[in-house]
């Protein structure tokens, strides 16, 4: 099942670059055209090479993502390649897209101009202006330039560092007894293409050197495939926390098989929790522990609240583990206290220009990164440590420290 949904997902993702491929070539050929270029000829061809080899990559990339050897030098340039490559594909799409709609909704400003303009008034001049050319060419070459460079700066700019975010977190029904209990969080990993087993060690390097009492991780352990496992399965196991170490799956580890992602945790010493819970005594006091499995939609909906909470103390103190933040209003429903989340990587494209911040996924998703407090409960949403779908990231990673406070 999991191979036919990779096969489905790989037949759509090639279909759609094909499309937009297609798009380009037509619009290509009518740029070269108009702009009377010397050897139309050697321009097509050079353009169809540079896609051909382009979708080499992209196919490259497939069969790694399945077979693995990201630890290979070579193998890593290619992915990281391909996912460049499909990056300007897409913005390429989107600009030569755009400028037609512009120039649609101009022309028919100029017709209509036109059509209701007094008799007598003359039309604009039709014929050839060379002026025209000339600003084709230095179009076409604007385009060209920010589809393939844009992506390279966005690569060369990707955040490398891991920044600690110390966050206290303050309750009225935290118990008094347990003040000062420190959780670390890592998120969205995404063991891959983009992240190899060493880099994950030194992410768990940090986690213990912060001596957290207790250890969470909110999903996407691997990025597509099962060959991805063995740098988690690797890694994982390094991970030192008194109250122990507890995870949750996210839609990522679903892409590959999350029976095999579960089990190789555990196996390690991980207490994943998917849509169960676990309730820990200290000093007397009762807290819980409850995690659930991918809250998607449809039938990638793995996420069942009522089994998790089911014999769950009413008076201990409540924390949930869920990859993605949407299940939020459950939560607090429900009456956990504290909601741990990832899944956004805070837009992984973003920042702040000119001192304004500048991140598309607000307009979609309403938990994006940070603290929320709603009704008394709390959510925070850690942006992660991995990248997915293409090697650039310009928000910061995080590993989260939280202490938690009885509030007085």
């Amino acid at each position: 099942m999991n191979l036919l949904r990779m096969l489905l997902f790989v037949a759509v993702v090639l279909s759609i670059i094909a499309l937009m491929e297609w798009f380009l070539i037509k619009n290509v050929r009518k740029w070269i055209q108009q702009t009377r270029a010397k050897n139309p000829t050697l321009w097509n061809r050079i353009f169809l090479v540079i896609l051909g080899f382009g979708n080499v990559l992209i196919l490259l990339r497939f069969v790694f993502n399945r077979v693995g050897g990201y630890d290979h030098h070579i193998v890593r340039y290619i992915t990281y390649a391909a996912g460049l490559f499909a990056l300007s594909v897409l913005l390429a799409f989107l600009l030569v897209f755009s400028a037609k709609m512009i120039r649609l909704l101009m022309n028919g400003l100029q017709k209509l101009k036109e059509a209701v303009a007094p008799p007598g008034i003359a039309k604009n001049d039709t014929g050839f202006d060379p002026r025209r050319r000339e600003f084709l060419k230095f179009s076409g070459y604007a385009l060209a330039g920010a589809s393939v460079g844009a992506p390279i700066i966005g690569a060369m700019s990707t955040r490398r560092e891991y920044q600690v975010q110390r966050i206290p977190l303050y309750f009225d029904s935290f118990p008094s007894r347990l003040n000062g209990l420190t959780i670390a969080q890592v998120s969205d990993i995404h063991s891959g293409a983009f992240m190899s087993e060493k880099q994950i060690r030194e992410i768990f390097d940090i986690v213990n050197s912060l001596k957290p009492d207790m250890i969470v991780l909110t999903g996407d352990f691997i990025d597509s495939s099962d060959a991805e496992i063995p740098a988690i399965y690797n890694a994982v196991g390094m991970l030192r926390a008194e109250l122990g170490v507890y995870g949750c799956l996210g839609n990522h580890d679903h892409f590959g098989s999350a029976e095999k992602v579960d089990s190789a945790l555990r196996q390690r010493g991980i207490q994943t929790l998917n849509n169960s819970h676990h309730t820990l005594r200290i000093e007397g006091e009762a807290l819980t522990i409850g995690g659930i499995d991918d809250a998607g939609v449809g039938m990638a909906h793995y996420a069942d609240m009522n089994k998790t909470v089911e014999g769950m103390e009413k008076e201990s103190f409540k924390i949930l583990l869920s990859h993605r933040p949407t299940i939020f209003k459950a939560a607090r429903d429900y009456g956990f206290d504290l909601t741990l989340s990832g899944h956004t990587h805070g837009g992984q494209i973003g920042g702040s220009i000119f001192g304004v911040e500048v991140n598309p996924i607000s307009f979609f998703m309403r938990y994006v990164s940070g603290l929320y407090v709603e009704e008394g409960k709390q959510l925070y949403v850690n942006v992660g440590v991995g990248m997915a779908g293409v090697p650039i990231r310009l928000v910061p990673r995080e590993i989260s420290l939280f202490t938690l406070h009885h509030k007085t």
